[in-house]
């Protein structure tokens, strides 16, 4: 029975290390490379960008962060560890915060006309880079939590 709860804890940390990883390194690309790039770059540089790429990243975003705080969850609960628990929630209200505050926003993004009234895409633009700097300190929150409980 021991065995079996080492072996839940060791999978589930390293499934949080990963996907928590890759969840903090993703918004901290979109926040401090992506997004400004878009701004400065104009409203025909913007129309092509949700064309070809919004809403993938915040697919992507929203599963690992998922992932990786359900795991967090479980290395702490069965590893009796208050980082793990805290980092595993953090990543959890990231993908609330994800769901509930930026998929509308990217949703608002891809429905304006962007031609037509590139200042409002602009401005959504610029929200939706605020709202990732959030994204961004909460994964590397969590991250850095599960770093220093192993």
């Amino acid at each position: 029975m021991q065995s079996t709860f080492l072996l839940i804890q060791f999978v589930s940390q390293n499934i949080a290390l990963l996907c928590g990883a890759l969840f903090a390194g993703a918004a901290t690309y979109v926040s401090l490379v992506e997004q400004p790039a878009i701004i400065d770059g104009g409203a025909e540089l913007t129309g092509t960008y949700i064309l070809l790429v919004q809403p993938r990243p915040t697919y992507f975003q929203t599963f690992f962060a998922a992932a990786g705080g359900l795991a967090g969850i479980a290395a702490g609960v069965t590893g009796n560890a208050a980082l793990w628990l805290a980092g595993g929630l953090v990543l959890g209200l990231a993908v609330l915060f994800q769901l509930a505050v930026i998929l509308p926003e990217t949703r608002r993004l891809s429905q304006a006309d962007l031609m037509a009234d590139p200042d409002t895409a602009s401005g959504v633009l610029r929200r939706l880079t605020k709202l990732h700097a959030v994204q961004s300190l909460a994964g590397l929150a969590s991250l850095s939590m599960f770093i220093l409980q192993v």
